[in-house]
C-alpha cells in the first residue's frame, strides 16, 4: 500500500511563477520512496534520506506560517477561512416572449439603477429563470414556453415577491428574492490570524 509519510511546502523563487509556494508529498511503498514535488501526480523516485525529519517539516511550515502573515495570501489554500457567504439578494428580472420560448433580457438589483445585460446577470438569477447560455449577449433562453407558463411559475414560488404590471403584452416584469454567494471583506487579515494560530499551536507543541 502507498502511504504519504509527508507534506512540505516549498517556495520555488522562480519571479514567474504565479503561486510561489508549492507542496510536495513524500511516499512510501513496498518499492521504496518518491516525491511528488507539485502534488500534480507526477512522481519521481527518491531515497530514503531525501524524506525531509519533522524538525525540517515543522521548519517549512512555519516558514509558510510567517509568508501568510506577512502578505495576507494564502496560496496552498492551507487556512480554512470563508471567503463568500450565502445572502439573500432581490432582483427585478425582465422576460420577453418569443416565438416558443420566452427571453430572459435583463436584470436589476432591488429594482433601481441599470438594467444589466443578459450576459452580466449572475449565474445564480439565470439559473433560477432556467436560462441557458447563448453567443447572443442580448437574450437568454429560458425552459419555459410561454409568458402564462412563466408568470404561473413565479407565482408558485414563495421567493417571487411581486409580479409586476407592465405596458408591453409580450413583456414580464417580477420581482424576486435569490440566493447568491457574497465576497466577504477582510480575508488577509483572517488569513494573518489564522496563520498567527498555527504558529501559536507549533511553539506551543515544542
Amino acid at each position: 500500500m502507498d502511504d504519504i509519510i509527508c507534506t512540505i511546502p516549498w517556495h520555488c523563487g522562480e519571479r514567474d511563477c504565479p503561486v510561489g509556494w508549492h507542496l510536495s508529498n513524500y511516499w512510501t511503498s513496498a518499492d521504496g520512496y518518491t516525491v511528488d514535488s507539485y502534488s500534480d501526480g507526477d512522481h519521481e523516485e527518491c531515497e530514503e534520506s531525501d524524506v525531509p525529519t519533522f524538525e525540517e517539516c515543522d521548519a517549512a511550515w512555519r516558514r509558510y506560517a510567517r509568508d501568510v502573515v506577512a502578505t495576507g495570501v494564502d496560496p496552498l489554500a492551507q487556512y480554512n477561512v470563508d471567503h463568500s457567504r450565502k445572502v439573500q439578494r432581490l432582483w427585478q428580472v425582465r422576460c420577453h416572449a418569443s416565438v416558443g420560448r420566452v427571453l430572459l433580457t435583463g436584470a436589476r438589483v432591488s429594482g433601481r439603477g441599470p438594467w444589466l445585460m443578459p450576459h452580466e446577470i449572475p449565474a445564480e438569477v439565470q439559473s433560477y429563470f432556467l436560462a441557458t447560455e447563448t453567443p447572443n449577449p442580448m437574450c437568454r433562453p429560458m425552459d419555459i414556453a410561454t409568458l402564462d407558463e412563466l408568470r404561473a411559475y413565479a407565482a408558485e414560488d414563495d421567493n417571487v415577491v411581486r409580479i409586476q404590471r407592465t405596458h408591453f403584452a409580450l413583456e414580464f416584469k417580477c420581482l424576486v428574492r435569490i440566493e447568491q454567494q457574497a465576497p466577504v471583506g477582510g480575508i488577509p487579515n483572517k488569513l494573518r490570524k489564522a496563520a498567527r494560530k498555527h504558529l501559536w499551536q507549533m511553539n506551543k507543541q515544542t
